[in-house]
């Protein structure tokens, strides 16, 4: 009994390991080719073939998960994939002006979005997904910072790639959180090492939004977790008071920065923009806004349709533009009752980890930059929310009493 019972936890870790596996790679190796091709002259030119042969190596990994997906959420996985298929074939079908953009995000919402909605959704073990993270985190920030060296310091590129690179610094995002998560749990030296190495290059190279997302994943963690230990009160107090001296000489310490990295030829956009107070989150997208509205108040009721129009970068307009105002209203109140739920949850604590790992990554992404569909956080968001909703609604029946 008890060799049947080993050889199922086992097997149950082997199949965790598949699927964080997967999830893993899905951030690994485009950060780490994009790193690669940036630096190296050349390289661009084959970008596209990279792609490919990303895509297959994605898809042989996912083979061998199929099955454990099948296993731990048939039914959900089945369930979403007919009505995702149902959902496009009617807006095709309804609006057929919107078949280019359809199509041409077809192969990313099935095989980027949805995989990794049913592959998250299937995990079991956060421990095991959240280490392999964390590994993967010192491979991601390193290949950042080869990108940075060799654009900058070596000059392989030379100084007008190391301005801005919205790309990069999206990239260096999920790794740079979970340091800063495993020195908040830890307290380890080489985790807030490699934090500041990953700011630095977000800083450096990297759009504003990022920084936003740090600032969301610091507020939430310490807000959800903070312990009443003196050590670490002791501690986030000299966070606070040091926090209070750079904000007191913020344009000292901007000008400090900006000019020990010219020193190595690296021209920072986003500083430079702190320190002109030009800083703007939002990034004159307001006007974008106005049209998308305009739009919408023309066509309330319907909406344009499924991806007929890729210009909101807000996903509270693009829903409504997509769905009309009743349909994507009640889309929108779902979404945020699954967020609160989500961030409320404290039962598991790695899973509530990830949890504010990917929160902190997807939301400010989805209100800033291009539509959801077809991208990969988002939706590993979204599959540990029904992790959170899983365990739940299991808990609730364990624990109810039974009635003889």
């Amino acid at each position: 009994m008890g060799t049947c019972l080993g050889e199922q936890a086992y097997k149950f870790e082997k199949d965790d390991k598949k699927i964080s596996f997967v999830l893993t790679a899905e951030l690994l190796l485009p950060a780490v080719k994009f790193a690669i091709f940036q630096s190296i002259p050349g390289l661009p030119n084959y970008n596209e073939y990279a792609n490919i042969v990303l895509s297959i190596i994605m898809l042989i990994l996912i083979i061998p998960t199929i099955n454990i997906v099948f296993k731990r959420s048939g039914q959900i996985a089945i369930m979403s994939f007919f009505i995702l298929t149902i959902f496009i074939l009617f807006n095709l079908f309804i609006f057929p002006q919107n078949s280019i953009n359809i199509k041409a995000h077809l192969f990313r919402i099935y095989f980027v979005s949805y995989i990794c909605f049913v592959l998250a959704m299937s995990l079991r073990d956060y421990k095991i997904f959240l280490s392999y993270l964390y590994r993967a985190s010192f491979i991601i920030i390193i290949s950042g910072f080869f990108m940075l060296a060799s654009t900058s310091i070596i000059g392989v590129v030379g100084k007008a790639q190391t301005e801005y690179n919205m790309s990069l610094s999206y990239y260096m995002l999920i790794p740079t959180l979970t340091m800063l998560l495993i020195y908040y749990q830890k307290k380890q030296t080489r985790s807030i090492f490699f934090f500041f190495l990953g700011l630095i290059i977000i800083l450096v190279m990297g759009s504003r939004g990022p920084i936003l997302c740090i600032l969301a994943f610091s507020l939430i963690y310490n807000l959800k977790h903070i312990r009443l230990v003196i050590s670490e009160l002791f501690l986030n107090f000299s966070y606070i008071i040091l926090g209070i001296i750079l904000a007191l000489n913020w344009k000292k310490t901007i000008l400090w920065l900006l000019n020990v990295f010219s020193r190595f030829n690296i021209h920072s956009r986003t500083l430079q923009s702190l320190l002109i107070d030009k800083i703007d989150f939002y990034a004159g997208r307001g006007n974008i806004a106005n049209k998308i509205l305009g739009i919408i108040s023309e066509k309330p009721i319907f909406g344009i349709g499924f991806l007929g129009n890729l210009t909101s970068h807000n996903i509270i307009i693009e829903t409504l533009l997509f769905f009309g105002v009743i349909i994507g209203s009640i889309l929108l109140i779902l979404l945020t009752y699954v967020i609160i739920k989500s961030l409320l949850y404290k039962n598991n604590k790695e899973l509530s980890f990830l949890i504010i790992i990917f929160f902190s990554y997807a939301l400010p992404d989805a209100l800033l930059n291009l539509t959801i569909w077809g991208k990969d956080m988002f939706w590993i968001y979204m599959g540990l929310t029904v992790c959170v909703i899983r365990n739940q609604v299991k808990n609730k029946y364990t624990s109810t009493p039974s009635m003889n």
